[in-house]
Formats: C-alpha cells, sequence, structure tokens
C-alpha cells in the first residue's frame, strides 16, 4: 500500500494486489485484482467492525471463502475492505468480488464489484436485497486453481 494525496489535499492509500497472474493463466483471470484507493477512514480505529470468515469451498481446483461484516456506515465499508485486502491469504487471491448494503436514515445504500469476475458482484448484491439485508459487507475471495469455470 502507498499513500497518494487527493483532490482535497488529504492523503488516500492506494492498494496493489500482492500478485499478478501469470502470462499462462487464461484470459479473464490474467487481469487479476483491481488496484483500490482508500481514504483515511480505513485507517482510522474507530470505524473498526468484526469480520467473520466462512469455511473454503473447492471447485475445480479453485477455493472460495466468503467474508462478512455489520456495517452501517461507509466508512466502516472501507475499514472492512482495506482490512481484508492487508490480510496475505486474501490479497494474494485471484479476485475479491464484494457488496455492500446498509441504511443511511430512510436511503439504502448499495454498491457492489466484480473485481474482473464475471457478474460476481452483482451476483452477491442481488442476494442481499433478495435476503433484505441491510447492513453487510460481503467478500468472496477465488484463488484460481488453474481451471476456468
Amino acid at each position: 500500500a502507498k499513500e497518494i494525496a487527493n483532490s482535497e489535499g488529504t492523503k488516500d492509500v492506494q492498494y496493489t494486489p500482492q500478485c499478478k497472474q501469470s502470462k499462462h493463466a487464461p484470459k479473464s483471470v490474467r487481469r487479476g485484482q483491481k488496484d483500490r484507493v482508500f481514504g483515511d477512514e480505513s485507517l482510522d480505529p474507530q470505524y473498526a467492525v468484526e469480520i467473520h470468515h466462512g469455511d473454503t469451498l473447492v471447485d475445480r481446483k479453485s477455493s472460495f471463502t466468503a467474508h462478512l461484516a455489520l456495517v452501517s456506515s461507509f466508512e466502516q465499508v472501507q475499514w472492512a475492505h482495506r482490512q481484508l485486502l492487508s490480510d496475505k491469504k486474501v490479497g494474494k487471491a485471484t479476485h475479491n468480488s464484494f457488496a455492500y448494503r446498509y441504511c443511511n436514515g430512510k436511503q439504502i445504500i448499495a454498491e457492489y464489484d466484480d473485481d474482473n469476475e464475471n457478474e460476481a458482484g452483482r451476483r452477491l448484491a442481488e442476494l442481499l436485497e433478495h435476503c433484505g439485508n441491510n447492513g453487510v459487507f460481503i467478500m468472496v475471495s477465488r484463488s484460481f486453481g488453474g481451471v476456468e469455470l
């Protein structure tokens, strides 16, 4: 991670994935994770939330692990996201798709990111909406196992 100046004159933290995919990976995976930029709130312990980790599921040599945090603000989303990506195993995953949904007064704030994994983040967001879950950040880490799914 490195600090970069933003338009407000404060410093943001840019996260660059720990590994890049080899030239031999399938085209859809070769791109790997996106670079992420986090604000100062991602470092502030007042936004800390408990993060729960699911059991790892293996399908055709790829492994998938779900991570979940209960959130009520964008700052908590950023804190949880950065904490997860700072974990060595999560940071080295080929893809880290995520979605979150929380209430801000009467407004529902919902967002997702596929992280170059076709439709994965959108499906997580649809699941949160369908189940009526608010106040949730969920990330699924995929480590590519050599077989295109």
